[in-house]
């Protein structure tokens, strides 16, 4: 299970699907949802749909090491298929 934690956005589950998960990314300080994090069925992967939002490198930095965390849970649950 990824359980990271991050100095100024945290990640929520917001959906459990039967094969993949939608994470909501929020702004600690007051709670803004900043995007979510979902599976593209075009992409097979997990990729950042952003809402109106504006993120810095380290911000970004933080999207981009939750992805490949994830990335990594997922293939773990299908290691004989992908």
């Amino acid at each position: 299970m990824v359980n990271l934690k991050y100095k100024y956005i945290e990640f929520k589950l917001i959906k459990r699907k039967p094969k993949t998960e939608v994470w909501g990314i929020y702004n600690i300080r007051d709670g803004y949802l900043l995007g979510e994090i979902k599976w593209d069925i075009g992409w097979r992967q997990y990729t950042f749909y952003p809402e109106n939002a504006k993120f810095s490198e380290s911000c970004l930095i933080d999207v981009l090491d939750f992805l490949k965390q994830i990335k990594t849970e997922y293939k773990k649950g299908f290691a004989g298929i992908y």
